[in-house]
Protein backbone atom coordinates (compact mmCIF):
# COMPACT_ATOMS: atom_id res chain seq x y z
CA UNK A 1 0.00 0.00 0.00
CA UNK A 2 1.40 3.31 -1.01
CA UNK A 3 1.64 5.98 1.79
CA UNK A 4 1.00 9.27 0.06
CA UNK A 5 0.34 11.51 2.84
CA UNK A 6 2.63 12.37 3.71
CA UNK A 7 5.16 11.12 1.42
CA UNK A 8 7.75 9.33 2.91
CA UNK A 9 11.21 10.97 2.99
CA UNK A 10 14.11 8.61 1.45
CA UNK A 11 17.86 9.30 1.45
CA UNK A 12 19.70 8.26 -1.88
CA UNK A 13 22.76 7.20 -1.73
CA UNK A 14 24.39 6.28 -5.17
CA UNK A 15 27.30 7.42 -7.20
CA UNK A 16 25.44 7.12 -10.50
CA UNK A 17 24.24 10.40 -11.55
CA UNK A 18 22.50 8.62 -14.95
CA UNK A 19 20.91 6.13 -12.41
CA UNK A 20 19.75 8.32 -10.03
CA UNK A 21 17.63 10.63 -12.01
CA UNK A 22 15.89 7.40 -13.48
CA UNK A 23 14.80 6.64 -9.72
CA UNK A 24 13.74 9.75 -9.05
CA UNK A 25 11.30 10.51 -12.19
CA UNK A 26 10.09 6.84 -11.33
CA UNK A 27 9.33 7.65 -7.55
CA UNK A 28 8.54 11.52 -7.62
CA UNK A 29 4.88 10.73 -6.29
CA UNK A 30 5.66 7.85 -3.87
CA UNK A 31 8.38 9.64 -1.92
CA UNK A 32 10.03 13.14 -1.34
CA UNK A 33 13.65 12.03 -2.16
CA UNK A 34 17.26 13.65 -0.96
CA UNK A 35 20.23 12.74 -3.40
CA UNK A 36 23.61 11.99 -1.74
CA UNK A 37 25.64 11.40 -5.05
CA UNK A 38 28.85 12.53 -7.09
CA UNK A 39 27.81 15.98 -8.36
CA UNK A 40 32.01 17.33 -8.00
CA UNK A 41 32.99 14.16 -10.67
CA UNK A 42 35.38 12.94 -8.28
CA UNK A 43 37.04 10.17 -9.79
CA UNK A 44 35.98 6.34 -8.99
CA UNK A 45 37.72 5.37 -6.08
CA UNK A 46 38.68 5.74 -2.12
CA UNK A 47 38.28 9.56 -2.72
CA UNK A 48 34.92 9.31 -4.15
CA UNK A 49 33.57 6.78 -1.35
CA UNK A 50 34.64 8.98 1.52
CA UNK A 51 33.03 12.01 -0.25
CA UNK A 52 29.85 10.25 -0.27
CA UNK A 53 30.08 8.42 2.89
CA UNK A 54 30.89 11.99 4.62
CA UNK A 55 27.77 13.54 2.86
CA UNK A 56 25.52 11.17 3.99
CA UNK A 57 26.71 11.27 7.63
CA UNK A 58 26.17 15.05 7.29
CA UNK A 59 22.31 14.53 6.45
CA UNK A 60 21.52 11.52 8.84
CA UNK A 61 22.90 13.64 11.64
CA UNK A 62 20.84 16.84 10.67
CA UNK A 63 17.46 15.15 9.74
CA UNK A 64 15.36 12.47 10.11
CA UNK A 65 14.50 10.13 7.05
CA UNK A 66 12.06 7.27 7.05
CA UNK A 67 14.37 4.93 4.69
CA UNK A 68 17.91 4.73 3.55
CA UNK A 69 18.33 3.85 -0.08
CA UNK A 70 22.01 2.64 -0.21
CA UNK A 71 24.00 1.56 -3.29
CA UNK A 72 26.81 -0.89 -1.83
CA UNK A 73 29.40 -0.25 -4.99
CA UNK A 74 30.23 3.84 -4.06
CA UNK A 75 33.48 3.16 -5.55
CA UNK A 76 32.28 1.89 -8.93
CA UNK A 77 34.50 -0.73 -9.31
CA UNK A 78 32.02 -3.73 -9.11
CA UNK A 79 33.43 -4.48 -5.35
CA UNK A 80 30.49 -4.64 -3.60
CA UNK A 81 31.46 -6.25 -0.61
CA UNK A 82 33.51 -3.40 0.41
CA UNK A 83 30.45 -1.20 0.88
CA UNK A 84 28.80 -3.72 3.32
CA UNK A 85 30.35 -1.74 6.49
CA UNK A 86 28.95 1.28 5.52
CA UNK A 87 25.42 -0.60 6.02
CA UNK A 88 26.40 -0.65 9.95
CA UNK A 89 28.19 2.98 9.98
CA UNK A 90 24.66 4.63 8.98
CA UNK A 91 22.69 2.42 11.47
CA UNK A 92 24.33 3.78 14.06
CA UNK A 93 23.56 7.04 13.10
CA UNK A 94 20.02 6.54 12.24
CA UNK A 95 19.02 3.24 14.46
CA UNK A 96 15.68 3.46 14.06
CA UNK A 97 15.67 3.71 9.75
CA UNK A 98 15.21 0.60 7.56
CA UNK A 99 18.36 0.51 5.25
CA UNK A 100 17.35 -1.33 1.65
CA UNK A 101 20.68 -1.79 0.00
CA UNK A 102 19.66 -1.90 -3.96
CA UNK A 103 22.88 -3.08 -5.76
CA UNK A 104 23.99 -4.19 -9.01
CA UNK A 105 25.25 -7.38 -7.27
CA UNK A 106 22.54 -10.34 -7.03
CA UNK A 107 24.89 -12.75 -5.60
CA UNK A 108 23.13 -14.65 -2.83
CA UNK A 109 26.15 -14.46 -0.31
CA UNK A 110 26.13 -10.57 -0.94
CA UNK A 111 22.37 -10.66 0.01
CA UNK A 112 22.72 -12.63 3.11
CA UNK A 113 25.96 -10.50 4.32
CA UNK A 114 23.72 -7.47 4.01
CA UNK A 115 20.84 -8.78 5.76
CA UNK A 116 23.47 -9.87 8.50
CA UNK A 117 24.60 -6.39 8.47
CA UNK A 118 21.13 -5.04 9.38
CA UNK A 119 19.82 -4.28 6.17
CA UNK A 120 15.78 -4.81 5.95
CA UNK A 121 15.99 -5.36 2.15
CA UNK A 122 17.86 -6.00 -0.66
CA UNK A 123 16.92 -4.97 -4.21
CA UNK A 124 19.02 -5.94 -7.61
CA UNK A 125 19.19 -3.38 -9.89
CA UNK A 126 19.02 -5.61 -12.73
CA UNK A 127 15.80 -6.45 -11.40
CA UNK A 128 13.82 -3.29 -10.82
CA UNK A 129 10.07 -3.72 -10.80
CA UNK A 130 8.69 -0.18 -10.36
CA UNK A 131 5.05 -1.72 -8.31
CA UNK A 132 7.68 -3.82 -6.63
CA UNK A 133 10.28 -1.74 -5.43
CA UNK A 134 7.70 0.71 -4.56
CA UNK A 135 5.70 -1.65 -2.46
CA UNK A 136 8.92 -3.04 -1.25
CA UNK A 137 9.79 0.69 0.32
CA UNK A 138 6.63 1.27 1.84
CA UNK A 139 6.44 -1.81 3.58
CA UNK A 140 9.54 -1.32 5.37
CA UNK A 141 8.90 2.01 6.05
CA UNK A 142 5.41 1.30 7.42
CA UNK A 143 6.53 -1.82 9.79
CA UNK A 144 9.50 0.81 11.20
CA UNK A 145 6.94 3.96 11.99
CA UNK A 146 4.62 1.16 13.54
CA UNK A 147 7.72 0.22 15.65
CA UNK A 148 8.49 3.45 16.47
CA UNK A 149 5.20 3.94 17.45
CA UNK A 150 5.11 1.03 19.77
CA UNK A 151 8.03 2.15 21.22
CA UNK A 152 7.08 5.69 22.14
CA UNK A 153 3.91 4.13 23.70
CA UNK A 154 5.89 1.63 25.91
CA UNK A 155 7.82 4.26 26.73
CA UNK A 156 5.37 6.66 28.10
CA UNK A 157 3.05 3.93 29.55
CA UNK A 158 6.68 3.05 31.61
CA UNK A 159 6.93 6.64 32.51
CA UNK A 160 3.14 6.75 33.71
CA UNK A 161 3.25 3.68 35.68
CA UNK A 162 5.90 5.08 37.53
CA UNK A 163 4.56 8.53 38.15
CA UNK A 164 1.51 6.48 39.69
CA UNK A 165 3.76 5.25 42.03
CA UNK A 166 4.48 9.00 43.67
CA UNK A 167 0.66 9.91 43.05
CA UNK A 168 -0.18 13.48 43.88
CA UNK A 169 -1.06 16.75 42.02
CA UNK A 170 -0.58 18.91 44.71
CA UNK A 171 1.78 21.91 44.36
CA UNK A 172 4.03 20.21 46.86
CA UNK A 173 4.30 16.74 45.11
CA UNK A 174 4.64 18.19 41.92
CA UNK A 175 7.25 19.93 43.23
CA UNK A 176 8.97 16.94 44.84
CA UNK A 177 8.54 14.97 41.48
CA UNK A 178 10.61 17.08 39.57
CA UNK A 179 13.68 17.39 42.46
CA UNK A 180 13.62 13.52 42.15
CA UNK A 181 13.62 13.46 38.65
CA UNK A 182 16.79 16.00 38.83
CA UNK A 183 18.59 14.76 41.30
CA UNK A 184 18.46 11.42 39.72
CA UNK A 185 19.61 11.93 36.78
CA UNK A 186 22.76 13.58 38.08
CA UNK A 187 23.34 10.15 39.92
CA UNK A 188 26.01 10.59 42.05
CA UNK A 189 24.35 12.93 45.06
CA UNK A 190 23.27 12.05 48.36
CA UNK A 191 19.69 12.23 48.98
CA UNK A 192 17.74 12.53 52.90
CA UNK A 193 13.95 12.02 52.74
CA UNK A 194 12.27 13.43 55.40
CA UNK A 195 8.47 12.85 56.53
CA UNK A 196 5.98 10.72 58.97
CA UNK A 197 5.72 7.11 59.01
CA UNK A 198 3.23 5.95 55.86
CA UNK A 199 4.07 9.30 53.61
CA UNK A 200 5.61 7.22 50.89
CA UNK A 201 9.69 7.74 51.54
CA UNK A 202 11.07 4.61 50.16
CA UNK A 203 7.86 5.48 47.09
CA UNK A 204 9.70 8.39 46.74
CA UNK A 205 13.13 6.76 46.01
CA UNK A 206 12.28 4.19 43.68
CA UNK A 207 10.75 7.03 41.52
CA UNK A 208 14.32 8.42 41.65
CA UNK A 209 15.48 5.51 40.81
CA UNK A 210 13.53 4.77 37.86
CA UNK A 211 13.79 8.31 36.38
CA UNK A 212 17.08 8.69 36.99
CA UNK A 213 20.37 7.42 35.34
CA UNK A 214 20.80 4.26 37.63
CA UNK A 215 17.57 2.92 36.43
CA UNK A 216 19.08 0.06 35.06
CA UNK A 217 21.41 -0.63 37.61
CA UNK A 218 20.38 -2.59 41.32
CA UNK A 219 17.79 -0.77 43.75
CA UNK A 220 18.50 -2.35 47.19
CA UNK A 221 16.51 -1.11 50.02
CA UNK A 222 16.78 -2.02 53.88
CA UNK A 223 15.18 -0.66 56.97
CA UNK A 224 17.72 -0.58 59.42
CA UNK A 225 15.57 -0.43 62.62
CA UNK A 226 14.28 -3.95 61.51
CA UNK A 227 17.51 -5.35 62.07
CA UNK A 228 18.72 -6.66 65.33
CA UNK A 229 21.48 -4.09 66.44
CA UNK A 230 24.62 -6.98 66.45
CA UNK A 231 23.60 -7.45 62.85
CA UNK A 232 23.63 -4.16 61.20
CA UNK A 233 27.03 -3.69 60.65
CA UNK A 234 27.23 -7.45 59.10
CA UNK A 235 24.77 -6.29 57.04
CA UNK A 236 25.49 -2.94 55.55
CA UNK A 237 29.00 -3.81 55.16
CA UNK A 238 29.26 -8.14 54.96
CA UNK A 239 32.23 -10.39 56.51
CA UNK A 240 34.19 -12.92 55.60
CA UNK A 241 33.39 -17.04 56.15
CA UNK A 242 35.03 -17.30 60.16
CA UNK A 243 35.11 -13.46 60.93
CA UNK A 244 33.10 -14.33 64.23
CA UNK A 245 31.03 -16.76 65.73
CA UNK A 246 28.52 -18.53 63.12
CA UNK A 247 29.80 -16.92 59.96
CA UNK A 248 29.76 -19.61 58.34
CA UNK A 249 30.34 -18.58 54.99
CA UNK A 250 31.16 -15.13 53.09
CA UNK A 251 28.56 -12.49 53.09
CA UNK A 252 28.22 -9.78 50.92
CA UNK A 253 27.05 -6.60 52.24
CA UNK A 254 24.00 -4.41 51.35
CA UNK A 255 26.00 -1.42 49.71
CA UNK A 256 28.07 -4.40 48.06
CA UNK A 257 24.94 -5.30 46.04
CA UNK A 258 24.03 -2.31 45.38
CA UNK A 259 27.36 -1.08 43.41
CA UNK A 260 26.42 0.72 40.21
CA UNK A 261 23.01 1.55 42.23
CA UNK A 262 20.95 2.68 44.74
CA UNK A 263 21.09 1.63 48.12
CA UNK A 264 17.59 3.20 50.52
CA UNK A 265 18.51 3.38 53.92
CA UNK A 266 15.61 3.58 56.03
CA UNK A 267 14.66 4.73 59.29
CA UNK A 268 18.53 5.66 59.51
CA UNK A 269 17.83 7.85 62.86
CA UNK A 270 18.18 4.41 64.05
CA UNK A 271 21.24 3.11 63.36
CA UNK A 272 23.73 1.89 66.03
CA UNK A 273 26.15 4.98 66.83
CA UNK A 274 28.94 2.70 65.99
CA UNK A 275 27.73 1.81 62.38
CA UNK A 276 26.82 5.76 62.13
CA UNK A 277 30.71 6.17 61.62
CA UNK A 278 31.51 3.52 59.07
CA UNK A 279 28.76 4.65 57.00
CA UNK A 280 29.76 7.95 57.23
CA UNK A 281 33.41 6.88 56.25
CA UNK A 282 31.61 5.12 53.22
CA UNK A 283 29.92 8.21 51.97
CA UNK A 284 33.46 10.11 52.08
CA UNK A 285 35.20 7.84 50.26
CA UNK A 286 32.79 4.76 48.71
CA UNK A 287 34.87 1.79 49.87
CA UNK A 288 33.87 -1.09 52.62
CA UNK A 289 35.78 -3.40 54.33
CA UNK A 290 33.73 -6.77 55.09
CA UNK A 291 34.27 -7.73 58.57
CA UNK A 292 37.13 -9.52 58.41
CA UNK A 293 37.94 -9.05 54.54
CA UNK A 294 40.00 -6.76 52.39
CA UNK A 295 38.44 -3.12 51.58
CA UNK A 296 36.27 -2.62 48.32
CA UNK A 297 35.42 0.45 46.07
CA UNK A 298 32.02 0.90 45.35
CA UNK A 299 29.96 2.85 43.21
CA UNK A 300 26.78 3.52 45.00
CA UNK A 301 24.23 6.22 45.27
CA UNK A 302 22.55 6.55 48.64
CA UNK A 303 19.10 8.04 49.59
CA UNK A 304 18.81 7.87 53.61
CA UNK A 305 15.18 8.16 54.97
CA UNK A 306 14.11 8.39 58.93
CA UNK A 307 11.07 9.91 60.52
CA UNK A 308 12.99 10.82 63.42
CA UNK A 309 14.00 14.70 64.53
CA UNK A 310 17.57 14.29 63.48
CA UNK A 311 18.91 17.42 65.34
CA UNK A 312 17.05 16.70 68.60
CA UNK A 313 19.22 13.35 68.12
CA UNK A 314 22.31 14.94 67.76
CA UNK A 315 21.69 16.88 70.68
CA UNK A 316 20.75 13.45 72.54
CA UNK A 317 24.19 12.03 71.28
CA UNK A 318 21.74 9.48 69.36
CA UNK A 319 23.24 10.76 65.64
CA UNK A 320 26.63 11.88 64.41
CA UNK A 321 26.24 15.69 63.35
CA UNK A 322 28.98 14.98 60.95
CA UNK A 323 27.08 12.08 59.45
CA UNK A 324 23.73 14.52 59.33
CA UNK A 325 26.03 17.24 57.14
CA UNK A 326 26.81 14.42 54.98
CA UNK A 327 23.28 13.02 54.96
CA UNK A 328 21.52 16.50 54.03
CA UNK A 329 23.49 16.79 50.43
CA UNK A 330 19.89 17.45 49.31
CA UNK A 331 17.19 17.09 51.57
CA UNK A 332 13.53 16.22 50.45
CA UNK A 333 10.91 17.02 52.94
CA UNK A 334 7.64 14.50 52.15
CA UNK A 335 4.31 16.48 53.57
CA UNK A 336 1.97 14.02 55.62
CA UNK A 337 -1.41 13.43 54.13
CA UNK A 338 -2.99 15.81 56.11
CA UNK A 339 -1.83 18.88 54.07
CA UNK A 340 -2.37 17.84 50.49
CA UNK A 341 -5.99 15.97 51.21
CA UNK A 342 -6.83 17.19 47.69
CA UNK A 343 -4.76 14.10 46.63
CA UNK A 344 -7.75 10.92 48.23
CA UNK A 345 -9.08 11.41 45.36
CA UNK A 346 -6.08 10.04 42.84
CA UNK A 347 -4.78 8.36 44.95
CA UNK A 348 -8.27 5.92 45.66
CA UNK A 349 -8.50 6.10 42.22
CA UNK A 350 -4.65 4.28 42.68
CA UNK A 351 -5.24 1.81 45.02
CA UNK A 352 -8.84 0.81 44.32
CA UNK A 353 -9.65 1.72 40.42
CA UNK A 354 -12.61 3.62 41.34
CA UNK A 355 -12.53 7.22 42.13
CA UNK A 356 -14.03 7.61 46.28
CA UNK A 357 -17.77 8.62 45.04
CA UNK A 358 -17.97 5.58 43.92
CA UNK A 359 -16.29 3.64 46.70
CA UNK A 360 -17.88 5.15 49.83
CA UNK A 361 -21.37 6.98 50.73
CA UNK A 362 -21.61 10.62 51.16
CA UNK A 363 -21.15 10.57 54.83
CA UNK A 364 -18.05 8.44 54.58
CA UNK A 365 -16.60 10.86 52.56
CA UNK A 366 -17.04 13.17 54.61
CA UNK A 367 -15.07 11.65 56.96
CA UNK A 368 -12.35 10.85 55.21
CA UNK A 369 -11.90 14.14 54.16
CA UNK A 370 -11.91 15.22 57.76
CA UNK A 371 -9.71 12.64 59.48
CA UNK A 372 -6.31 13.72 59.88
CA UNK A 373 -4.58 10.73 58.76
CA UNK A 374 -1.89 10.01 61.27
CA UNK A 375 -0.42 7.36 59.25
CA UNK A 376 -0.51 9.08 56.38
CA UNK A 377 -0.72 7.08 52.41
CA UNK A 378 -0.63 4.03 54.30
CA UNK A 379 -2.89 4.12 56.82
CA UNK A 380 -5.23 5.45 54.00
CA UNK A 381 -4.29 2.78 51.56
CA UNK A 382 -4.88 0.22 54.33
CA UNK A 383 -8.56 1.74 55.48
CA UNK A 384 -9.62 1.81 51.80
CA UNK A 385 -8.81 -1.87 51.97
CA UNK A 386 -10.36 -2.69 55.10
CA UNK A 387 -13.55 -0.79 54.10
CA UNK A 388 -13.83 -2.33 50.42
CA UNK A 389 -13.47 -5.93 51.95
CA UNK A 390 -16.21 -5.09 55.05
CA UNK A 391 -18.61 -3.53 52.15
CA UNK A 392 -18.12 -6.81 49.78
CA UNK A 393 -18.85 -8.89 52.35
CA UNK A 394 -22.03 -7.29 53.76
CA UNK A 395 -23.04 -6.96 49.99
CA UNK A 396 -23.33 -3.26 49.38
CA UNK A 397 -22.47 -1.59 46.67
CA UNK A 398 -20.57 1.12 48.87
CA UNK A 399 -18.81 1.69 52.19
CA UNK A 400 -21.08 2.99 54.69
CA UNK A 401 -20.66 4.07 58.71
CA UNK A 402 -20.38 0.44 59.35
CA UNK A 403 -17.33 -0.13 57.35
CA UNK A 404 -15.28 2.02 58.75
CA UNK A 405 -11.65 0.89 60.79
CA UNK A 406 -11.43 1.10 64.34
CA UNK A 407 -9.57 4.51 64.08
CA UNK A 408 -11.89 6.31 61.66
CA UNK A 409 -14.71 5.11 64.33
CA UNK A 410 -12.92 6.68 67.00
CA UNK A 411 -12.74 9.60 65.49
CA UNK A 412 -16.38 10.23 64.22
CA UNK A 413 -17.01 9.47 67.91
CA UNK A 414 -14.86 11.58 68.80
CA UNK A 415 -16.87 14.33 66.41
CA UNK A 416 -20.18 13.25 67.77
CA UNK A 417 -18.82 14.15 71.11
CA UNK A 418 -18.18 17.69 70.15
CA UNK A 419 -21.76 19.09 68.00
CA UNK A 420 -20.64 22.44 67.61
CA UNK A 421 -17.72 20.82 65.10
CA UNK A 422 -19.73 18.30 64.19
CA UNK A 423 -22.74 21.12 63.23
CA UNK A 424 -19.72 22.77 61.06
CA UNK A 425 -18.89 19.59 59.45
CA UNK A 426 -22.04 18.82 57.98
CA UNK A 427 -24.03 21.76 57.79
CA UNK A 428 -20.79 24.43 56.76
CA UNK A 429 -22.56 26.91 54.79
CA UNK A 430 -26.13 27.03 55.95
CA UNK A 431 -24.02 27.94 59.69
CA UNK A 432 -21.24 29.90 58.33
CA UNK A 433 -24.10 32.26 56.74
CA UNK A 434 -26.33 32.48 59.94
CA UNK A 435 -23.41 33.35 62.62
CA UNK A 436 -21.54 36.30 63.10
CA UNK A 437 -17.94 36.58 62.03
CA UNK A 438 -16.70 36.01 65.55
CA UNK A 439 -18.80 32.91 65.85
CA UNK A 440 -17.60 31.76 62.49
CA UNK A 441 -13.88 32.75 63.56
CA UNK A 442 -14.24 30.70 66.76
CA UNK A 443 -15.84 27.59 65.05
CA UNK A 444 -12.53 27.21 62.53
CA UNK A 445 -10.44 27.63 65.11
CA UNK A 446 -11.74 25.00 67.28
CA UNK A 447 -11.89 22.72 64.36
CA UNK A 448 -8.06 23.22 64.12
CA UNK A 449 -7.25 22.61 67.39
CA UNK A 450 -9.49 19.35 67.20
CA UNK A 451 -7.57 18.31 64.31
CA UNK A 452 -3.98 19.55 65.51
CA UNK A 453 -4.68 17.50 69.42
CA UNK A 454 -6.26 14.33 67.94
CA UNK A 455 -2.86 14.12 65.69
CA UNK A 456 -0.78 14.82 68.65
CA UNK A 457 -3.48 11.81 70.61
CA UNK A 458 -2.17 9.42 67.85
CA UNK A 459 1.13 9.93 67.96
CA UNK A 460 1.15 9.15 71.57
CA UNK A 461 -0.71 6.35 71.65
CA UNK A 462 1.46 4.91 68.75
CA UNK A 463 4.55 6.12 70.86
CA UNK A 464 2.95 4.60 74.12
CA UNK A 465 2.73 7.29 75.99
CA UNK A 466 6.27 8.68 74.97
CA UNK A 467 6.39 12.31 74.11
CA UNK A 468 10.05 12.29 72.45
CA UNK A 469 8.80 9.71 70.18
CA UNK A 470 5.49 11.17 69.78
CA UNK A 471 7.38 14.46 68.98
CA UNK A 472 10.04 12.54 66.42
CA UNK A 473 6.70 10.82 64.42
CA UNK A 474 5.32 14.55 63.93
CA UNK A 475 8.84 15.66 62.97
CA UNK A 476 8.61 18.11 65.67
CA UNK A 477 11.08 18.50 69.07
CA UNK A 478 9.62 18.33 72.39
CA UNK A 479 9.62 21.90 73.44
CA UNK A 480 7.32 22.37 70.02
CA UNK A 481 5.42 19.59 70.86
CA UNK A 482 4.83 20.95 74.54
CA UNK A 483 4.07 24.71 73.08
CA UNK A 484 1.18 23.09 71.26
CA UNK A 485 -0.22 21.33 73.83
CA UNK A 486 -0.61 24.49 76.59
CA UNK A 487 -1.23 26.98 73.79
CA UNK A 488 -4.57 24.35 72.51
CA UNK A 489 -5.32 23.57 76.36
CA UNK A 490 -5.10 27.68 77.03
CA UNK A 491 -7.53 28.24 74.26
CA UNK A 492 -10.06 25.09 74.50
CA UNK A 493 -9.65 23.10 77.61
CA UNK A 494 -13.03 21.43 77.28
CA UNK A 495 -11.62 19.59 74.27
CA UNK A 496 -8.90 17.71 76.11
CA UNK A 497 -12.03 15.45 77.73
CA UNK A 498 -11.32 13.37 74.46
CA UNK A 499 -7.69 12.80 74.64
CA UNK A 500 -6.48 10.61 77.16
CA UNK A 501 -3.03 10.09 76.20
CA UNK A 502 -1.92 13.90 75.77
CA UNK A 503 -3.33 14.32 79.18
CA UNK A 504 -1.33 11.69 81.10
CA UNK A 505 1.60 12.81 79.17
CA UNK A 506 1.48 16.33 80.66
CA UNK A 507 0.05 15.91 83.50
CA UNK A 508 -3.31 18.09 82.91
CA UNK A 509 -5.82 19.07 84.80
CA UNK A 510 -9.05 19.40 83.22
CA UNK A 511 -12.04 22.05 84.48
CA UNK A 512 -15.08 20.21 86.24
Amino acid sequence: MSVNHPKPYILLVDDDNTYIQKMQWAFELDFTITVVTNTNNIPKGKELVQHLIQKTEEHLRQHTYDAIWLDLDLAGFGNFKDGLPNIQRFQALAPNTPIIVVSGDGGTSTVVIAIQNGAVDYLCKGDYDYSYWRDCFNRHINQARLEHKDKKLKKEVAQTTIKQQFIGETESIVKIRKQLEKVGQLGNVTVLLLGETGVGKEVAAKYLHETGSRKSKPFVAINLSAIPEKLVESTLFGHKKGSFTNAEKDHKGILEEADGGIVFLDEIGDAPYEVQTKLLRFLEDGKVRPTGGQEKQLDVQVIAATNVDLKTAIIEKKFRQDLYERLKTFTINIPPLRERKNDLDLLCQYFQQKPLVELVDEASLALLKSYHWPGNVREFRNALKSMNIKALIIEQEKATIDCLTDELLQFLEQQQKLPTINHYSIHTSANMAENSPVQNAQILAQQQATIELSTIEQALMNAKGKKTKAAQQLLKNTDQLLYAVKKNFAEHPDLFVQYPYICAAYNLNLPN
